[in-house]
């Protein structure tokens, strides 16, 4: 049921200020119980999220690094002794607790399933078991999420963000959101957003959209943004094995985008400025 699920989700904002930016967050890959997770860099960016005003997060996948889906699907389908399999499951939900109290405090519009999710025999995994601790939303492996920000009765724009957790591995940046790319070969959205593959990278695309009023035809210039949204896992580290050491690989990208979005004036028109950094 998880595994394949696609989920629609909506929020209005209501903008009471104008030209104060709304921060989203787009993390996740961070393998939190791996030796080679970046903690320390993970603990500060959880802690500037909950002291900054208007932020949200939103949870890509792979928070954890317990079991892999092939892993997973081993262990459900050999006979393991009732212990056992209670002991599995007694560390899956402390990784859930563990998790929770790290971000709790957060305005989380909801995670993403991962590829490094521990499914329980109840059906449920740890995604979805902390998705209903802290009260937001579970997105499934695909999301269409929409914001809208309504400044007045009149006045409101609605941001799309289209994301999955992530597919394939390139191991060069241009195959890599390439990937990112092909998913606007079926939606229309204003950010695109993939994880997995431990790249960061942030590639605008200006389109033009019609549009017709007072009995005109005009064109007005919208852009959209595909992201690969990084990791807090690292590639190397002295006396630590890793599949980067393994494969001579790149090194991962440490962190997340930062994506600001602005609702403004000008020209008369109510509009929200995108701004993405990595």
């Amino acid at each position: 049921m998880y595994k394949n699920l696609f989920t629609m989700f909506y929020r209005e904002i209501h903008v009471e200020k104008l030209n104060e930016p709304y921060y989203l967050i787009p993390m996740g890959d961070w393998h939190y119980d791996s030796p080679l997770c970046d903690r320390d860099r993970l603990h500060e960016t959880l802690e500037w999220m909950k002291k900054k005003p208007r932020c949200m997060g939103f949870g890509m996948g792979d928070l954890w690094d317990f079991t892999a889906y092939k892993e997973g699907r081993t262990l459900s389908s050999v006979g393991l002794h009732e212990q056992t399999r209670e002991v599995i499951e007694q560390q899956g939900h402390r990784n859930v607790e563990t998790m929770y109290s790290k971000i709790k405090g957060i305005d989380w519009l909801g995670f993403l399933l991962g590829n490094h999710d521990f499914h329980f025999a109840d059906g449920t995994s740890t995604t979805t078991r902390l998705c209903a601790r802290l009260g937001v939303p579970f997105l499934g492996v695909l999301t269409l999420f929409r914001l809208s920000f309504r400044h007045t009765e009149r006045n409101c724009q609605t941001i799309d963000i289209y994301a999955h957790h992530g597919k394939g591995a390139s191991r060069l940046m241009g195959g890599s959101i390439n990937r990112v790319y092909q998913m606007a070969e079926s939606m229309q959205a204003d950010i695109f957003l993939m994880g997995h593959d431990h790249k960061g990278a942030v590639a605008p695309e200006p389109i033009l959209v019609p549009q017709f009023r007072n009995g005109r035809m005009s064109l007005k210039q919208r852009k959209r943004y595909f992201l690969r949204t990084g990791s807090f896992l690292k590639g190397l580290e002295s006396g630590e094995g890793s599949y980067v050491a393994g494969a001579a690989g790149k090194q991962t990208h440490i962190g997340c985008p930062k994506i600001e979005l602005t609702p403004k004036k000008g020209g008369g028109n109510f509009h929200v400025d995108v701004h993405v950094s990595i």
